[in-house]
This record gives structure tokens, C-alpha cells and sequence, in this order.
């Protein structure tokens, strides 16, 4: 894996490209297909990992495959996958449902951060009755 440095957010970027050699032009593809999800979530970004590779080889047809995996800091992952016949197109597909993915983790209430309840008094005074109580 070749590691890449996004400039703005610092967030770190591993390129990884199985059956053909990684160019300046497809580092530079991921990082334009990236800057929008580093740029809205970077501080919450821990690193992300961008997979390429030739499903069929040399047999041709829709076969090159992007997977993007974000890792958020509390041990959370987001997963974004596309198969097109263009290799840049499936990076920006990945990115694009990487991005969906987190944002839709963000709005799914299980994930959400709850509030801080403050006691009240009448909430204090029914504690310790319960405790005198028992």
C-alpha cells in the first residue's frame, strides 16, 4: 500500500492497486474523488483505505472495482464498493457511496448520541425514598 497525505485534513489516505501500477493520475483521481468526504468529515476520519482492481483481467468488460473503507475514530468502519468499466468512474462511485454511507450512519438514531438527562429534584427526592425504602 502506498500511503498519501490528504493536505487539508491531514487525513491518511492508503492506495492499494493489484493487478496494474499505481500512476500519478490515479492518485490524483482519489484525491479529487475524496476531498469532498475528508472536507465535511475529516476530524471524525481516522484513516482511508481505497482498494483497485481488475476482476476479470484481461477477459475485459465492466470489471474494474473501487472499494473505499473509512475508518472513523471510535472503531467505526463505512464501506463504499462500485464495479464499472472505467476505472476512475468506479473510484468516483466509491467515494460517492462511501460519503452516502456515512452520512446515513449519522442519521440512523441507534448511532446517535443521546443526550445528558439532568436530575431534578423531584427526580433526587424519589432516589432516596427508594433508598430509605429498601
Amino acid at each position: 500500500m502506498e500511503p498519501v497525505i490528504h493536505e487539508e485534513t491531514d487525513v491518511n489516505i492508503e492506495l492499494q492497486a493489484r493487478p496494474f501500477s499505481l500512476t500519478p493520475a490515479l492518485t490524483e483521481c482519489v484525491q479529487h474523488s475524496l476531498e469532498r468526504l475528508t472536507h465535511r468529515h475529516g476530524r471524525r476520519i481516522s484513516s482511508i483505505s481505497v482498494h483497485m482492481d481488475d476482476v476479470n483481467g484481461k477477459r475485459g468488460g465492466i470489471d474494474k472495482r473501487c472499494r473505499v473503507v473509512v475508518r472513523l475514530a471510535p472503531r467505526l468502519t463505512v464501506v463504499g464498493e462500485a464495479l464499472a468499466a472505467d476505472l476512475y468512474q468506479a473510484i468516483s462511485l466509491a467515494a460517492l457511496r462511501a460519503e452516502s454511507a456515512l452520512i446515513r450512519r449519522d442519521k440512523d438514531s441507534r448511532f446517535r448520541r443521546q443526550p445528558r438527562t439532568r436530575w431534578t429534584e423531584t427526580d433526587q427526592a424519589r432516589s432516596s425514598q427508594s433508598a430509605t425504602a429498601a
